[in-house]
């Protein structure tokens, strides 16, 4: 699909004053479908030639980060000595170091196309085909007496989980590994500018809670330079405030942040105390069941979802703030379990599975 299109508004001295409607990071060129037809159009963001009418360093900072990170994963070819220029200048600074940071966590998201996985969801549905054959069996009255074919169902499952079971350890041991070396490239990054220095902590504080296998706990320290970065409007803290954002929501704080202040003069911003929903895992880790409890609210449903983001299974809450779900039949390794509650608040954390 075509994507949509913004008018430029040149300024007196040539360069480009972005319209009102125009995106963060955008001269008006607009964004179609592939980044490598119109790259040539981005120089103005490469030389801060765009005008803004505040946070203009930031917003600078921005454009260059935001086209120095498309051109990078686009690899384009033919491209003018300009950019060619541009991305081995921007390649050793900040910008682009923090940018090969998101550029490799981006590339550790499972893709349809992975062939680890494709292998693991093949035996998952051969794992559920056995169980349900073992339902049907139980519902004939010949089962009784000839246990035969179900021992023969039990061993293969046992051969199928085992497979299984190998494979995902293999897996999250090399994302593991993936993550570890990303977090220390990123501690080693030297920035000179603020929204830099910001970006580069709240890197290393998501890359640790992705790291851990329990809900990461913030000290007080910390969880105000998140929320201090979190409460910036978006032009000014740049991708450092919505990680910030996402971050806090994925620790069980339920702020909305209300950015009008930042386009409208006549109003101020709000901080308001956070107070964060937490979500109770016992026994953790677990074998067989595990006790989930929120802080205070009713439990809508529960899900638990894999180390590659696939939804195992799901269960539905009862009308009370907590849930005893079986976990017997999971296989080993690290589980999200991501809790609804009954007004729509999403609550997160880390169950790990063992035997």
């Amino acid at each position: 699909a075509q994507g949509d299109w913004f008018d430029n508004i040149p300024d007196q001295n040539t360069s480009y004053g972005c319209g009102s409607l125009c995106p963060n990071g955008g001269a008006g060129a607009g964004f179609g479908p592939d980044i490598c037809d119109y790259a040539e159009e981005l120089i103005p963001l490469t030389n801060n030639s765009v005008s803004y009418a505040a946070y203009q360093n930031e917003m600078r900072w921005l454009d260059r980060y935001q086209v120095y990170k498309l051109l990078t994963e686009a690899e384009c070819s033919g491209l003018s000595q300009t950019l060619r220029n541009f991305i081995s200048a921007m390649a050793s600074s900040e910008i682009g170091k923090l940018a090969e940071i998101d550029i490799r966590l981006n590339a550790l998201a499972t893709s349809s196309e992975d062939a680890d996985q494709i292998q693991i969801d093949s035996l998952h549905q051969i794992h559920d085909s056995l169980i349900i054959q073992i339902k049907d069996l139980l519902e004939e009255t010949w089962f009784k007496w000839d246990t035969s074919i179900v021992v023969e169902l039990l061993d293969e499952m046992a051969v199928v989980q085992t497979e299984i079971d190998s494979l995902v350890e293999v897996k999250n041991d090399w994302y593991t590994g993936q993550l570890e070396e990303i977090l220390d490239d990123n501690s080693e990054i030297s920035t000179n500018s603020t929204i830099a220095a910001q970006l580069k902590w709240v890197n290393g504080l998501m890359i640790t809670t992705m790291l851990s296998d329990t809900l990461l706990h913030l000290d007080s320290e910390d969880e105000n330079d998140l929320l201090d970065i979190a409460f910036l409007c978006p032009e000014e803290g740049g991708y450092a405030t919505l990680k910030a954002r996402g971050l806090l929501h994925s620790l069980g704080y339920t702020e909305v942040f209300d950015d009008r202040h930042c386009y409208d003069s006549s109003l101020q911003a709000l901080k308001a105390p956070i107070m964060p929903l937490r979500l109770t895992l016992a026994p953790n880790p677990t074998s067989t069941f595990v006790y989930i409890e929120a802080s205070s609210q009713a439990i809508h449903s529960v899900q638990f979802m894999n180390s590659m983001g696939q939804l195992i299974f799901e269960q539905k809450g009862g009308g009370a703030n907590y849930v005893y779900s079986q976990t017997d039949q999971l296989a080993l390794g690290t589980y999200m379990v991501v809790c609804t509650l009954i007004d729509g608040t999403v609550l997160r954390s880390k169950l790990i599975v063992n035997r």
